[in-house]
């Protein structure tokens, strides 16, 4: 159904009662939509399994939209990212009440899995604790970039 899909957006379903269901749902889309190249899976429940199964298998995906979420990790972020080196635009967002949780996409894992997105335009970290050595990663990276910033929401792009 819709294999020349190249656009999705489930961002914010109401009345998620099987979480299982969606999970699995997130690996046969992946599957099923191969020309796919942006989604947005903001306040959509998915873990980093199904990351994962997204990154790889979307092997056209370029842009990925993913605030509120609840169930990734930083491992799982991480190796998904590694799995798109052709990704041009993220934006993410963490939803933990723990202070801990935003700190941790600043780990050393976190930081080389996003600098080794070459082709990355656009960065978007929102109500993370954005590190000195993220931004000096990105910026040793990055020639020419521009940084636009308020008090919960970093944005790079060149």
């Amino acid at each position: 159904c819709f294999p020349l899909l190249q656009e999705l957006d489930f961002s914010y379903p109401s009345d998620c009662k099987n979480y299982s269901s969606y999970v699995d749902g997130v690996e046969a889309i992946s599957l099923a939509l191969i020309k796919l190249r942006k989604v947005n899976l903001s306040g959509f429940p998915i873990n980093d399994q199904s990351l994962f199964y997204l990154f790889n298998n979307c092997k056209h995906l370029e842009e990925v939209i993913l605030f509120d979420s609840h169930e990734i990790t930083n491992e799982g972020i991480a190796s998904a990212l590694r799995e798109r080196p052709g990704l041009r635009s993220l934006s993410f967002s963490a939803t933990s009440s723990n202070p801990e949780y935003r700190q941790m996409f600043a780990t050393s894992h976190f930081i080389d899995s996003l600098v080794s997105l070459k082709s990355l335009t656009c960065l978007v970290l929102r109500d993370l604790s954005i590190s000195d050595e993220l931004l000096f990663s990105i910026a040793r990276e990055v020639s020419t970039y521009q940084i636009f910033g308020s008090s919960k929401c970093l944005f790079f792009g060149r």
